[in-house]
């Protein structure tokens, strides 16, 4: 059975508008997105990205999201590569939680070994906010810091923090937002283990009501015992 014009007509205009929508992705793929500029004082900090992340197990690659409300509460989120959450991190000041939703528990640990579960090493929610925004605070980071150990930092000739250590740890920012101190890809080595951190997007200062807050979070489930929590993540990993 032939076509009618009409139908030729239409078929060319859906052609023409898919072409037109390729084209305009395609500009975009290789564009990196734009952020909103930092404020000077940072209250809260919220994203999402991708981890790689190799050590004597192998790689492991993962995405995630994550709520920072420095200098020490914070929220992270971490997905499988299909997009199912896998676990969720809740540090608030010197107590840190992990929780798996598929299994209804959560446990708690030192926030150091908690995030290092994410990481490969501790970090405070100040210290996360500092590498992916750029900002350092001028005196260092003070007693709540991990690792015992103060900061040197690198800057590059437009006075970005382009790299930086603290005892084993090392970053290197391969990739800064358009126009902004914010790292969009940064590569890091510590000990026995190296990664990189790709981030999509960060928003500042817009904080979500009760988005931290254990109690909300953390209804119907049962504490176990951090051996027990790192037996349940080794099922779901």
């Amino acid at each position: 059975m032939g076509f009618t014009s009409t139908e030729v007509l239409r078929g060319f205009r859906w052609t023409a508008l898919a072409a037109l929508a390729a084209a305009a992705l395609s500009g975009c793929a290789g564009r990196p997105p734009r952020l909103a500029p930092i404020p000077d004082t940072l209250t809260s900090l919220e994203g999402d990205g991708s981890l790689s992340l190799t050590g004597p197990g192998g790689t492991a690659r993962s995405r995630f999201s994550f709520i920072l409300l420095p200098p020490g509460r914070a929220r992270i989120d971490v997905f499988d590569p299909l997009g199912r959450l896998v676990y969720f991190l809740l540090i608030t000041d010197d107590q840190a939680l992990l929780a798996v939703p598929s299994k209804k528990a959560f446990g708690r640990g030192s926030r150091e070994e908690v995030i290092a579960r994410f990481l490969g090493f501790g970090l405070t929610p100040g210290e996360m906010a500092s590498l992916l925004t750029g900002r350092w605070p001028e005196g260092g980071f003070g007693p709540e810091a991990l690792g015992g150990d103060a900061w040197t930092l690198q800057r590059d000739d437009r006075n970005r923090v382009a790299s930086g250590e603290r005892g084993y740890l090392r970053f290197n920012v391969r990739e800064f937002f358009p126009d902004s101190t914010a790292a969009r890809l940064l590569a890091f080595e510590h000990l026995d283990s190296k990664g990189r951190i790709k981030v999509r997007y960060m928003a500042f200062n817009r904080p979500r009501p009760g988005a931290t807050e254990a109690a909300t979070l953390l209804k119907g489930y049962n504490e176990r015992t951090w051996r027990e929590m790192e037996a349940l993540l080794g099922d779901e990993d």
